[in-house]
């Protein structure tokens, strides 16, 4: 198609009248399957959380890139040249999950009944078989460990050859867990481990001295009690959590204690930044849980699971991703008592 020939409906592929290669035009794409009028709203709220969904996992795709290029030249110009993108396009993903919450309150404007009318035609179809949305949870670092013991399905069962495919090829690559963990320990890395953990045990002994509890800080500066207290929670398998490495961890809190320094302030938005994706992803299925159970009660899905029971286990702790960012605040001490130890 040549420059002359295109127009918005062209451009967005609408349909609209709109004669190229054969393709479904966007607006084409809403076909009922009952005469229920309602199944129409269900319908478009629907394509418009996986249009959405597309441009998260775009968006997802470049801060994969732009972390493997700061992880493979620490402290250069091009790192912090790249750097300066990522916040934008982390807060948009954060964004565009806040927005879609809207598609909720819309779809709530359909009565139970009028959902009732068509919802037994969709037998063997659900939103637990979005294959854009488990792709999403992937490539932000939600592990097969964090499923297990909240609920007896498996998303993969229902999946087509193509879309499992696309499952595993996520797997192949090092997710935003993974990224930004290694991206920290290479933080911590050009500080000085030692140095940083020289520091904080220096600061945690005077506070300490001067009658502060900080029993519950000493596994920061011994790595053999880190890794025990993590050992210990991972015998439980109801209560798996995504952890850090221990130069993760130490890369995350160092930024948190320097985060008034130029130097640190864009990591400390990112990591921030990043905590508020995982907690728009978790208010996100809270809605969602909420919206079904408003909907259909206690019946079970159309895709085979339980419905609200399923839906309900998956806004458990055991959903987060980035725990430790979490509970960061636990182990940060006051700017005044943390002194920087040559």
């Amino acid at each position: 198609m040549s420059d002359k020939e295109i127009n918005y409906a062209s451009y967005l592929k609408l349909g609209e009248g709109y004669e190229g290669p054969m393709v479904t035009g966007l607006l084409d794409c809403v076909e009922q399957l009952s005469s229920e009028p309602e199944e129409h709203l269900f319908i478009t709220v629907h394509h418009g959380f996986e249009i959405w969904f597309k441009q998260i996992l775009f968006d997802f795709g470049r801060i994969q890139q732009i972390f493997k290029l700061c992880i493979d030249n620490p402290g250069s110009v091009i790192e912090k040249k790249a750097l300066g993108e990522i916040p934008t396009l982390i807060m948009r993903c954060r964004d565009l999950f806040r927005m879609l919450l809207g598609n909720f309150q819309i779809m709530e404007s359909m009565g139970q009944l009028a959902f009732m009318n068509f919802r037994g035609k969709l037998t063997g179809g659900s939103g637990f078989q979005s294959l854009q949305f488990r792709l999403i949870e992937n490539i932000f670092g939600l592990k097969e460990e964090n499923r297990k013991g909240q609920t007896q399905y498996n998303y993969k069962e229902n999946m087509k050859p193509k879309q499992l495919e696309k499952i595993n090829e996520a797997f192949q690559e090092q997710n935003l867990f993974e990224l930004t963990q290694t991206w920290l320990a290479t933080i911590l890395h050009n500080f000085g481990k030692q140095k940083f953990i020289k520091s904080y045990q220096t600061s945690v002994g005077d506070m300490q001295k001067a009658g502060s509890n900080t029993e519950h800080l000493r596994c920061v500066y011994d790595e053999s009690l880190f890794n025990e207290l993590r050992k210990r929670d991972s015998r439980n398998p109801h209560t798996f959590r995504n952890y850090f490495t221990y130069d993760g961890f130490l890369g995350a809190l160092l930024v948190h204690q320097l985060q008034a320094q130029p130097e640190y302030q864009i990591p400390y938005q990112i990591i921030t930044l990043i905590l508020d994706v995982d907690e728009a992803i978790m208010t996100w299925r809270g809605r969602h849980v909420n919206m079904v159970h408003r909907m259909i009660g206690s019946k079970p899905g159309t895709g085979g699971t339980s419905g609200y029971d399923y839906l309900s286990s998956t806004i458990s702790d055991q959903y987060k991703v980035f725990w430790d960012l979490f509970t960061m605040s636990t182990y940060v001490i006051p700017s005044v008592d943390f002194k920087i130890t040559n």
